[in-house]
């Protein structure tokens, strides 16, 4: 049963906690939305979730952190994913940035260290249908696919090799983002198993 972090009251907790046992239930996911840069208001979501965990896991149940993968609504400096037509989504950030990777893998580490069972990622862990269709094709993601191809690719030969029968430029491109996709799942599970490799990672 998912329920939103920040929002639960102390003073709900415990009746809370009783009609969940009711209902049968005994795994919980506290949903702490997308990632937060700024240190005040993290440390803020970070104790919250810290103590819920602490409230919930006394009570009975597996607990775990429900967190966005790769949306970012805050200001940053990391590559953002990018259509093949060049549209770039400012609150979606490319996991093929290796900065973006390490704040992450951080973050994770975090969210680790408040005693939670598992981490679920959002379903936003993907590249395409961010109303930015055929994506990401962000300089990262270029150079990945020419790096595969063995020479430089535009977006424009990207977007050419879209349409008819299979050929190279359009393999070399779905073989970068599922590359970049899965170098970010690894990067969590390195992080992961730093603070507790019992902690369980997945999407929903």
């Amino acid at each position: 049963v998912p329920l939103v972090s920040q929002t639960l009251h102390r003073s709900d907790r415990k009746d809370l906690a009783q009609r969940l046992k009711n209902a049968g239930v005994s795994r919980i996911f506290l949903s702490i939305g997308t990632y937060i840069a700024n240190p005040e208001k993290r440390s803020t979501c970070m104790e919250t979730l810290r103590e819920n965990c602490a409230f919930f896991k006394a009570e009975g149940f597996e607990v775990g952190v429900w967190v966005w993968a790769i949306q970012f609504l805050e200001e940053n400096a990391y590559t953002k994913i990018t259509s093949i037509y060049g549209e770039v989504r400012q609150h979606e950030v490319c996991p093929a940035d290796p900065a973006f990777r390490d704040f992450a893998a951080g973050y994770v580490k975090e969210l680790a260290g408040c005693g939670v069972d598992i981490i679920l990622f959002d379903d936003d862990y993907r590249l395409t249908v961010h109303n930015a269709d055929l994506a990401c094709a962000c300089e990262l993601h270029l150079g990945l696919t020419g790096k595969i191809l063995g020479r430089p690719v535009t977006r424009q030969e990207i977007e050419n090799a879209m349409v008819g029968p299979q050929n190279p430029v359009r393999s070399a491109f779905q073989q970068a983002k599922r590359e970049s996709l899965l170098e970010f799942a690894r990067r969590m599970r390195q992080a992961l198993d730093t603070v507790d490799p019992r902690i369980r990672v997945g999407l929903c």
